[in-house]
């Protein structure tokens, strides 16, 4: 028997070798017929129970209302029971804002005040966004629970209740709806009003409403943030735009005020006050989120100086209660002490550049503030390293840097006074004019002495003319 190289020839096996046989072709269409047709099996009755739960399930989530019905006259169904996930009928019928099917429920039995880990469906129906149903009717779904006896002031495992999830969802008509019902000044865990969750997410409209109910403006969350520093801290300007003026522009004002000019930084130098930089105390407020304390620190009179190194207690003692206040202010000013100072941070005065008055001006205030935050830089050092478990070693390097800086600063405030001695001795020489006329000019400017340098020049010109002539003959 001869075989091919690449193995035995099975070809007389194949199915084209076997395509007259009748028995198989019978075999195949048997085959065919068994596959296509579906596998019947009969339902047990706990089966046939699971199915139309199933279908129920499918129908209410659907919104169809006739299969609903057919399912609930077929099979007697506990709508107060879980029918997948924990999820009861009325449920999926609230969250979907469907006030026939909630009526068809209600009417077979269900439960208004069933909940899902403590989230009610009347809460379910006030989140329930306008894009799933309209505003129209999710308020129909609400009203039909609260006329069947809905409680409004439930709260969930985070104290919300249902005018706050309407007011975050932005449910004028619910909102309007549910507040004579609920109670008015209640809070969650986080001590947010229903205002607070309508500034938050942006509803104008119900932020709006709520403030002519007289919600309170300055309700402070766990964080010290008023409804108006979240508005504000967003850039939320149409909710901004809701609120009173004075409530608006009182931080504003204070920062405004807090740019003063030249002359206003040093109006108390006579009196022995450093200059406050309140602006720069304000920027590293908002930079920590802790804006709605600068009128705190306005009242106080706080300066940069002072502000640069404080301690807790001192923050304590100067009315910053909360203790995550002064955690985000101490870290804004570690933070900015861990910094090391650049040299080119100060302005370096370059050879044979003009300098105008107001340069003069900008470098002398940025070189004061730059030694302002040195001398704070200081100060909380030695405050703060002293609560620190530091060797004798340490301890005594640190004391030997800071005698080193304190001569540099002695050294910088002998300097520093004779150049006020010597600015002082400038401002005497020059007389201010009070009043120019023409016998003023007459006598202050230098006539003769210009009439005598005129005269020398001419004298100097006829002298080299008169040299140039006698070469020229010669």
């Amino acid at each position: 028997m001869a075989y091919s190289r690449h193995g035995p020839d099975w070809s007389s096996d194949s199915e084209d070798s076997i395509a007259d046989d009748g028995d198989y072709q019978n075999f195949k269409s048997k085959m065919k017929q068994t596959l296509s047709r579906p596998i019947q099996r009969k339902l047990t009755e706990e089966d046939q129970k699971w199915q139309n739960i199933s279908e129920f399930f499918t129908a209410v989530s659907m919104g169809d209302i006739s299969a609903a019905k057919q399912l609930l006259a077929k099979e007697n169904i506990n709508l107060n029971s879980d029918l997948r996930d924990g999820w009861a009928a009325l449920m999926l019928s609230c969250s979907y804002g469907n006030p026939e099917m909630t009526q068809l429920l209600i009417d077979h039995g269900a439960d208004v005040n069933t909940h899902r880990e403590l989230m009610t469906v009347l809460m379910m129906a006030c989140n329930c966004p306008e894009y799933t149903a309209p505003f129209e009717k999710s308020f129909k779904v609400i009203k039909l629970l609260v006329d069947n006896g809905a409680n409004v002031k439930q709260i969930n495992r985070k104290r919300m209740d249902a005018l706050m999830y309407a007011a975050c969802n932005g449910n004028l008509l619910a909102v309007e709806y549910l507040l004579p019902k609920s109670a008015k000044q209640a809070v969650d865990n986080q001590k947010w009003s229903a205002l607070t969750w309508a500034v938050s997410n942006n509803q104008p409209a119900v932020v709006k409403y709520l403030i002519s109910q007289d919600f309170d403006l300055h309700l402070r969350d766990i964080r010290g943030d008023t409804p108006l520093d979240i508005a504000r801290s967003h850039g939320l300007e149409d909710v901004l735009s809701l609120f009173p003026k004075k409530e608006v522009d009182i931080v504003e004002e204070i920062l405004l005020g807090a740019s003063l000019d030249f002359e206003d930084h040093f109006r108390g130098l006579k009196k022995g006050e450093q200059p406050q930089f309140f602006e720069d105390v304000c920027k590293i407020l908002i930079s920590v989120k802790c804006e709605h304390l600068i009128p705190l620190f306005k009242e106080k009179n706080v300066t940069l100086g002072q502000f640069l190194c404080m301690d807790d207690g001192e923050l304590k003692r100067l009315g910053v209660k909360l203790p995550f206040q002064r955690n985000r202010i101490l870290t804004g000013l570690h933070r900015f002490h861990k910094t090391p100072f650049h040299p080119k941070s100060l302005h370096v005065c370059v050879k044979n550049r003009v300098f105008s008055n107001v340069d003069v001006a900008t470098e002398i205030l940025s070189a004061i503030k730059q030694i302002i935050a040195m001398e704070a830089s200081i100060k909380y050092v030695i405050k703060h390293w002293e609560k620190e478990d530091l060797s004798k070693e340490e301890r005594d390097k640190i004391h030997e840097y800071i005698g080193l800086i304190k001569m540099k600063i002695k050294g910088l405030k002998t300097v520093t006074s004779k150049l006020t001695e010597r600015t002082k001795e400038w401002d005497a020489l020059v007389s201010p004019a009070d009043l120019i006329t023409k016998d003023s000019i007459r006598s202050h400017f230098p006539w003769k002495k210009f009439g005598f340098c005129f005269g020398v020049c001419a004298l100097g010109l006829a002298f080299k003319f008169k040299n140039r002539l006698i070469l020229i003959n010669s």
